[in-house]
């Protein structure tokens, strides 16, 4: 009988010793697995960042085309958004939309252009613009970039209760003629109430087209109305006091932002817009 329960004890100590030895044996096999899903799971997070990250360069350059060497132009903050406007021409509401570097404007031809500093080009692109006779343009750049400079104006009537007002001018990219849009923001006096309207604006003396606001309501209801910065292109502004303000506007002016020292070529201006005059 002991002898029996001596064999039955050894055998149990055996099978207990290959349970454990079986248990060493798998042990390493389930340290493969994990390692082969961390090192999957690390390819996954890198394919994924490296995705994020295509696209995110892809949403900084909405224009599709290469800007190595540009230097990309967001629109002042309080520009941001969408403006109503009134268009005496076709008699309807038309709107702009400033969204970062989008230039986006609305009516009859809409169209959508990306604002670079006009100033900041590569050697190749340079040259174009200095000679287009000679050098071959970028096509995509002619039809979706635009030449931005910014510049703080004070001559009367173009200023904010004696403050400069600041004004943003945009020509096509390769533009060396003509002076392109103007925008300008001021505040007014509206029923009761400080409003904001941005002001588009051409030509040599920053001559008004038309007013923008936050609003159709208030884009149909002053539609008629003109503003206290207005330069309408028909009326002298002379005061015979102040010679510095009396001069009339013109080419000589220095319109053209010293930051770019150079026109532009390609966005064609408007320059027979006249806005009436009433006074809010």
């Amino acid at each position: 009988m002991l002898e029996t329960l001596g064999t039955a004890v050894l055998l149990v100590g055996c099978g207990a010793k290959k349970t454990q030895e079986s248990k060493k044996d798998s042990q390493p096999k389930s340290e493969k697995v994990h390692k082969k899903q961390a090192s999957s799971s690390s390819s996954s997070s890198s394919s994924l960042a490296s995705s994020t990250a295509k696209e995110e360069s892809k949403d900084v350059n909405e224009s599709g085309i290469d800007d190595t060497g540009f230097k990309k132009t967001p629109f002042p903050s309080q520009m941001q958004g969408t403006w109503y406007g009134w268009d005496k021409y076709s008699n309807a509401i038309k709107t702009v939309t400033f969204a970062d570097n989008k230039w986006i404007t609305g009516g009859t031809e809409p169209q959508t252009l990306f604002a670079y500093d006009g100033s900041a080009r590569t050697a190749s692109d340079q040259a174009a613009f200095n000679d287009p006779s000679s050098q071959q343009m970028d096509a995509n750049k002619q039809n979706k970039w635009a030449a931005f400079a910014k510049m703080s104006f004070d001559k009367s009537p173009i200023s904010q209760n004696g403050q400069a007002v600041e004004i943003v001018n945009l020509r096509g990219w390769y533009q060396s003629a003509g002076d392109g849009s103007y925008y300008y923001i001021t505040t007014v006096n509206i029923n009761g109430q400080p409003t904001q309207v941005l002001t588009e604006a051409s030509g040599a003396g920053i001559w008004v087209n038309m007013h923008y606001y936050h609003s159709k309501t208030l884009a149909e209801s002053q539609k008629d109305a003109g503003i206290e910065t207005d330069v309408n292109q028909d009326e002298d502004y002379s005061d015979g006091e102040d010679s510095d303000d009396s001069e009339d506007y013109d080419d000589s002016e220095d319109y053209d932002d010293e930051d770019t020292g150079e026109e532009q070529n390609n966005y064609q201006d408007n320059e027979d817009y006249d806005e009436e005059s009433d006074e809010y």
